[in-house]
């Protein structure tokens, strides 16, 4: 019938999308599937804490495999856009989102690409400080004490905190989950963590500064729900409110485009990665996770035809 041609159509449209968000990263990578580190991505836990202690819940460096957040800048929007991605962090046209609030910056590993961003970050301070908006940027990258781009960070006046941690205390989720049998990785360097901040923005204490070690200390566990309750659930689109309606978008939390949640229940099924609901699980136990999990997004698929499109792929 209707129902089940359109039910077709859109299985469809979802796979050719989940086809070129992949074949994009792997041509990013090269070709090599091995590089897959570029899209490794820190904990929940981690994301929990930046957007609890500092409101950090916009990622500039993502891809629909392993954003947190239903938006988020991405290196390839002409293929992530219906994942949720806003555009590059490069992009002069996001200069007004990126004006005020806090964002977090975990980008990929080289020193060319990490001098660029730090550039592109001084010049969105000044601008803040010149209109004396607060502006935070909270970037992860290696501890990387003998690049130039990595000492520009460490000495810069913006940057009021540095946290140096130690590479047997964190690790990160690998960025080809989808094809490797590891969903975690122990760290393999020391990573340092910068706040770069505008005269304006609140400076991080002590305490929030502890409540991120701890974070990046925990190593994900599947049974174990996010921290910070439903409100910093990754927000996901909702349903029109009629038929054939455009779904609004409104600002909220210093200029950061999110969405109004769906049902806690459905927020939760559809929006947790399959790396934090199958790590430290035997090869069978993934399998048939798997399997539930898919099902359960086909049911959700009948009350919310939009779901399947805006879900993280990792089925």
């Amino acid at each position: 019938d209707a129902g089940d041609a359109a039910a077709a159509s859109g299985e469809r449209l979802f796979e050719r999308r989940a086809y070129c968000v992949l074949a994009r990263v792997l041509a990013l990578q090269g070709g090599e599937p091995r590089a897959g580190g570029m899209q490794a991505a820190v904990g929940y836990r981690v994301f929990d804490a930046l957007a609890r202690h500092h409101g950090a819940a916009f990622e500039l460096f993502a891809s629909p495999l392993n954003a947190r957040f239903s938006s988020f800048c991405s290196a390839a929007p002409d293929v992530d856009r219906a994942f949720g991605s806003v555009g590059s962090f490069f992009s002069p046209s996001l200069d007004p989102l990126l004006a005020s609030g806090a964002f977090q910056a975990n980008p990929p590993y080289d020193p060319p690409l990490v001098a660029a961003m730090g550039e592109r970050m001084h010049a969105l301070l000044a601008s803040a400080d010149a209109r004396r908006d607060a502006l935070t940027f909270i970037v992860i990258i290696p501890h990387w004490q003998d690049k130039p781009c990595w000492r520009a960070l460490v000495q810069s006046c913006r940057c009021s905190a540095h946290l140096r941690l130690p590479q047997a205390e964190h690790g990160f989720f690998e960025g080809g989950q989808h094809y490797r049998p590891a969903l975690w990785r122990a760290a393999n360097h020391d990573t340092s963590l910068f706040f770069l901040q505008s005269a304006a923005a609140p400076r991080p204490s002590e305490a929030s500064l502890a409540a991120l070690r701890t974070a990046f200390r925990a190593a994900p566990s599947a049974l174990e729900p996010p921290i910070g309750g439903a409100e910093l659930r990754p927000r996901l689109r909702p349903p029109s409110e009629a038929k054939g309606a455009k779904v609004r978008r409104r600002a909220e939390g210093g200029g950061a485009p999110v969405e109004a949640p769906l049902s806690a229940k459905r927020a939760a099924l559809l929006s947790r990665p399959m790396a934090e609901l199958l790590a430290g699980t035997s090869g069978k136990q993934r399998r048939q996770a798997r399997k539930r999990l898919k099902e359960r997004k086909r049911k959700a698929m009948i009350t919310d035809p939009n779901a399947k499109e805006k879900c993280v792929m990792s089925v």
